[in-house]
């Protein structure tokens, strides 16, 4: 606690400043719980995704695009939009490692035009054996509830350490 001196009626007097202690709620701790594991699986999907590619694009560019294009910076994309298909979200096969400027920032790229994207992608997709298991996935949807957040985030633990072999965090 801080003493802070004060004028008051005339006289200078010592006050102590008294913090109040902001209390939360159990559920507003549960909530922010879950908040902070769901950007965790997003880092650790991501993570995943680059190491499945052996971090390199999937998409080969063209010896002119890498010259238009010099970032090598690599993003995963998820092939099956988080947006629509929510419990795909982190799941490691619907995603795809490619250069930023694929992924947003070129024409063309899998945000720009996602329909000339998907040209590369369905048949890449197929090809790696991952699409039909994945339409079949889009056929189930399940509840994103905080129990599949927390399951989600102990799969997405294992497989990272497996596939690493390290903890994820440390």
């Amino acid at each position: 606690m801080k003493k802070l001196r004060r004028k008051i009626d005339g006289t200078v007097v010592e006050v102590e400043v008294v913090k109040k202690v902001k209390k939360v709620s159990p559920s507003a701790k549960r909530a922010d719980a879950i908040k902070k594991m769901r950007k965790e699986n997003d880092l650790i999907w991501s993570a995943l995704v680059k190491m499945f590619a052996e971090c390199q694009s999937e998409k080969v560019p063209t010896e002119q695009e890498l010259i238009d294009h010099p970032s090598r910076q690599l993003n995963s994309h998820h092939f099956f939009r988080k947006e629509m298909y929510p419990w795909l979200r982190w799941e490691v096969r619907n995603g795809l490692c490619i250069f930023s400027w694929q992924h947003v920032l070129a024409r063309g790229s899998a945000h720009d035009d996602p329909a000339q994207f998907d040209a590369w992608a369905l048949p890449y997709m197929a090809f790696r054996g991952d699409l039909e298991y994945l339409q079949k996935k889009t056929m189930l949807p399940e509840k994103i509830t905080p129990m599949f957040i927390e399951e989600a985030n102990q799969v997405l633990r294992d497989m990272f350490y497996e596939t690493g072999g390290s903890v994820w965090g440390e």
